[in-house]
């Protein structure tokens, strides 16, 4: 089967007070901006923390226009002080196949949470302050491999499948569910679950699939 281009090779690194943040990939479908991100820290501190977080919102920008405030998800470890991580964003203005985003990117200082053997203590959240990074670069759009169309079909125990969005780092699907509670699942070829994006869910269907009510 045809694949997507790979996405755009960044490799951005800046260092601070003994840390860096390394941009490496980015991906621009058009309607959607992604980006790795990966945060190394100092030697001394290299084994001390479970996962990498920030208090607050990245800013980020594309061609001139601010993004509303983006939200940096826990970066995980991945060995010799290395925590990595995806941040996703909606773009304010679709761009076309091939076209440019210039994108500038400022995230806060970091946030660290202690490791710990039991999770439930594992204690408070660690600032490091004057961690703040900022940085730029440009994503040349990749739409060609994004699709959408409505479903046929019909529906089974009041639950029905409406329509389908998919791009290379998102899939929205819209649905109609039955007044009692039920918890749908989406699963890859493989048998792999692919995870929720809650805030979204919430936001644009009013489904929280956490919620037991």
């Amino acid at each position: 089967p045809e694949k997507f281009r790979i996405p755009h090779t960044v490799r951005k690194e800046i260092r601070k007070c003994g840390f860096s943040v390394t941009v490496n990939q980015a991906f621009c479908d058009g309607e959607n901006l992604s980006f790795t991100l990966d945060v190394a820290l100092p030697a001394e501190q290299s084994a001390d923390f479970a996962y990498i977080c920030t208090r607050d919102y990245a800013a980020v920008t594309v061609n001139g226009e601010e993004l509303p405030p983006v939200t940096v998800t826990a970066l995980s470890p991945t060995g010799d002080g290395h925590f990595s991580g995806m941040i996703s964003c909606a773009l304010e203005t679709p761009l076309e196949d091939g076209e440019t985003a210039q994108v500038e990117f400022s995230l806060p200082d970091l946030s660290g949470y202690p490791r710990t053997n039991d999770y439930e203590t594992k204690g408070d959240l660690v600032d490091f302050p004057g961690t703040r990074f900022q940085t730029s670069c440009s994503v040349t759009v990749d739409s060609s491999n994004n699709v959408s169309g409505a479903v046929e079909g019909e529906a089974v125990d009041g639950a029905q499948v409406l329509s389908i969005d998919s791009t290379p780092t998102q899939t929205l699907i819209t649905m109609e569910l039955p007044e009692y509670y039920v918890s749908p699942k989406l699963y890859t070829m493989d048998g792999l679950e692919v995870k929720f994006n809650l805030a979204e869910s919430i936001d644009k269907g009013e489904f929280d699939p956490t919620s037991d009510l």
